[in-house]
């Protein structure tokens, strides 16, 4: 135990049973403070807002205040209230060097708004390291408050507000860890998570589609930097998580020390255990974590192959029409799903086909040829075996063939995916000229 010393300079000398250690201890009297109240004020006035700032956090990252901890912080405020009423103008004064000696525990968080990007992600990294660090000071000030053997009115003023104010930190540092993994570790992509609600897919047609977090974005565009920063961050989580569970133990502590039962710390976020589950090798890419599923058509089906940033998507049909069907993208990584259902088409293979009418003829008749070709063709080129064509989709032609024969027609259909041609041998047969006398 270290006695009460008064200002001076000590040589401490510290024994054990296998280790000694010497330490040079200057004590030096606090300097009065002129306006004690208005020091504690430029603290507490902060009181009346905190539960308003911790539901306007919440709600940006997409969540609630639970009711626990604005119970347990409502409680806390009273009681601090209470207390305050009756300290002594010198129990102020050594609140108020306490306030000013620890500075750090009230000091504002700033909140981190931008949606990540490799600059702003180091942002997140930096918010961390602010804020860790007050988390770890203010939970070991208040643990050593709790444990005072006998708590005055002066611990407990100075516990309540070393409490009010960790949990604040405590939420709000969360309450940004939600909205990091939220924001940035969805799967997204420039084809499958932006907006876009219908597709038109050709048959048989791959379409490769890039599938990303920003964790592996920031991974593939420098592959040490990033590498880095993603780890620190996974630290820090681990270590929000473990100062959490610390933190919650001392909650009945406190409750005990100011004498009331209801409220509690609630709300740990969920992303703080899938952020420690987000490993190397899930950041050197893990587009196997995509899947489709949900095909409405049975006429339609699918392959799926996987790339190191993406998939390739192969959509069939064998009916003569274009498809229409509904496909669900779902994407899960680290805990995280997102799933989405989207409307598309799926074109059919063009396929060339005609008929004529008829198709024996003597010379100077006509035949009528009709298209039909599936595939929702665009163009049409008729050969007609004398040398005649035509780009009508259904036209007729005259055969002007003195010594007859029999004539070879073609048609080559064409649209977006591509070009079909059909060709039939001898189709249009022409009977000779029949021999006339003069």
């Amino acid at each position: 135990m270290v006695p009460n010393l008064s200002a001076g300079s000590y040589n401490l000398i510290v024994e054990g049973d296998n280790y000694e250690g010497e330490l040079d201890l200057s004590i030096a009297s606090l300097a009065p403070i002129a306006n004690p109240t208005q020091v504690i004020s430029g603290v507490t006035d902060g009181f009346n807002t905190i539960i308003s700032d911790l539901q306007t956090e919440a709600s940006d990252a997409g969540t609630t205040l639970d009711t626990e901890t604005e119970a347990l912080v409502n409680n806390l405020i009273d009681e601090y209230e209470s207390i305050y009423a009756q300290l002594s103008e010198s129990e102020k004064e050594d609140l108020a060097h306490f306030i000013e000696e620890n500075g750090d525990i009230f000091s504002s968080s700033s909140k981190i708004d931008t949606k990540m990007t490799q600059e702003t992600y180091q942002s997140y990294n930096d918010y961390l390291f602010n804020q860790l660090p007050k988390i770890a000071f203010s939970g070991a000030s208040l643990g050593l408050l709790l444990t005072a053997p006998d708590p005055t009115f002066l611990t407990k003023a100075a516990a309540a507000i070393a409490a009010i104010y960790l949990i604040k930190t405590l939420k709000q540092t969360g309450y940004q860890l939600i909205k990091m993994y939220g924001e940035n570790a969805i799967a997204h992509d420039s084809q499958l998570s932006n907006g876009k609600s219908d597709f038109t897919f050709g048959n048989d047609d791959p379409v490769t589609l890039n599938i990303q977090t920003t964790y592996r974005s920031i991974y593939n565009a420098d592959a040490s930097s990033p590498y880095s920063v993603i780890t620190s961050i996974i630290s820090f989580a681990n270590s929000f998580n473990s100062w959490w569970i610390k933190i919650d133990g001392f909650i009945s502590s406190i409750k005990s020390l100011f004498g009331f039962s209801n409220g509690g710390l609630e709300g740990k976020p969920e992303e703080v255990s899938e952020i420690d589950s987000y490993t190397t090798n899930q950041i050197a890419g893990a587009s196997q974590y995509a899947s489709i599923s949900g095909i409405s058509n049975s006429n339609v089906s699918y392959n799926m192959s996987t790339t190191t940033n993406g998939i390739t998507l192969t959509f069939h049909t064998d009916a003569a029409e274009d498809q229409t069907f509904n496909f669900t993208y779902t994407f899960t990584e680290a805990g995280y799903t997102i799933s989405k259902t989207y409307s598309a088409i799926v074109s059919s293979d063009i396929n060339a086909e005609f008929s004529g009418s008829p198709t024996e003829i003597e010379s100077g008749q006509s035949v009528s040829f009709s298209d039909q070709s599936t595939g929702n063709p665009t163009s049409w080129s008729w050969s007609f075996g004398d040398g005649g064509t035509s780009t009508s989709q259904n036209p007729s032609h005259t055969y002007n063939a003195e010594f007859g024969g029999s004539f070879t027609v073609s048609l080559t259909v064409c649209n977006t995916d591509g070009c079909d041609t059909e060709t039939k041998t001898d189709y249009i047969l022409v009977d000779t000229l029949q021999t006339k006398t003069y």
